[in-house]
């Protein structure tokens, strides 16, 4: 049925989770497996990635390799620069392209959002069928208040603000946790996911 499954990666745990599903995949119908890894200038994979050192391209295609190298599948490796679903879609139509297989995060407003929709605009744009793979909640990293805390406190540091409190409880808005504080005398909201711990500060910094 599946000759080549294509499996776009950022070295996330959405598309880890991807990837060992494609590899499952692969490994039953003996089929090839693609990684490919877009560069985009928008940062559409990456918006909430604010990492001290988020994976370049050749780690994150690495852990698709590592992971395959525990299996019988062949992995071809491809890395792209343009718009995430354009090229995605160009991929799969020039290499023959069976089953495309996505990471994403849960579907809410809000996730949609703040993490952009490349899922999305893939599957509205390619003919290729696709397969959607949701993270679970055993692959949460920020399980506690405290946790969104402090990664929030965290990002508004790398953001330059030195006195940083946070007066009330955040909450969480799946699957994100939403950390209300005061930063430098500015009202500062910080999104932090539950599942990978990245952050992002909503409004610019007053100068």
């Amino acid at each position: 049925m599946y000759e080549h499954i294509l499996v776009p990666t950022d070295g996330s745990p959405g598309s880890e989770n991807a990837t060992k599903h494609a590899l499952e995949l692969a490994e039953q119908f003996g089929a090839t497996v693609h990684a490919l890894y877009v560069e985009s200038p928008n940062q559409d994979f990456h918006e909430l990635d604010r990492r001290p050192n988020p994976p370049s391209s050749e780690e994150a295609l690495s852990k698709v390799t590592d992971l395959a190298a525990k299996t019988s599948v062949t992995v071809e490796t491809a890395i792209e620069v343009g718009t995430p679903h354009e090229r995605i879609r160009d991929y799969s139509e020039e290499h023959d392209i069976d089953l495309i297989v996505l990471g994403t995060h849960a579907r809410t407003g809000v996730d949609r959002y703040l993490l952009g929709s490349v899922t999305e605009r893939v599957i509205r744009s390619v003919d290729t069928p696709t397969l959607v793979v949701r993270l679970d909640k055993s692959d949460f990293v920020v399980t506690t208040a405290d946790q969104a805390i402090e990664l929030a406190v965290d990002a508004l540091r790398e953001e330059g603000y030195d006195d940083v409190s946070v007066e009330e409880d955040p909450y969480r808005e799946e699957p994100l946790w939403v950390v209300r504080a005061d930063a430098d005398g500015e009202s500062r909201t910080v999104y932090v996911d539950n599942r990978s711990g990245n952050t992002r500060v909503l409004g610019k910094r007053d100068r």
